[in-house]
Formats: structure tokens, sequence, C-alpha cells
């Protein structure tokens, strides 16, 4: 992902890529390649458990393979 990513970079302002909650296996690669995430979240408790998760692995990714992805939680 980030190699494609990479190949369109300076030709946009953004580069969105819509990641359905699906998808949770490649949540990892897409954000190995991005720069920000932003995640909707409805506010109800499973999904508060899972935003836990799903910050816990954005902090490794940053940690491991991407220190320039931005990381704000905002509601």
């Amino acid at each position: 992902m980030r190699r494609a990513v990479n190949l369109v970079r300076d030709d946009y302002d953004f580069v969105l890529i819509d990641c359905p909650p699906s998808a949770r296996p490649h949540h990892h690669q897409h954000a190995r390649g991005a720069d920000a995430l932003l995640i909707p979240l409805q506010c109800e408790y499973y999904a508060l458990e899972d935003m836990s998760q799903l910050l816990n692995t954005v902090h490794l990714i940053q940690h491991g393979v991407n220190r320039r992805l931005a990381s704000r939680v905002c509601c």
C-alpha cells in the first residue's frame, strides 16, 4: 500500500483510502502507507471497545513501520 500511495502522492493534495469495517486484516496495511487516519465511529459501547484496540494497533505502527502516521482522536 505504501508503494502505491507514494506513486501518486505528488499528483494529489489528498489520497483517501476507504477501508470498510469488514476489511480488518487490511487496516494494518493501509495504515502503513498513510500520513493520517480518519476513523468514523458510532457512539456505542462495542464501537468504543474496537477503538481502543485500533488505537493500540496505530501505536504499534507508529513505533514500527510508519513514524509519520499522525494520531489524533476527535469527537
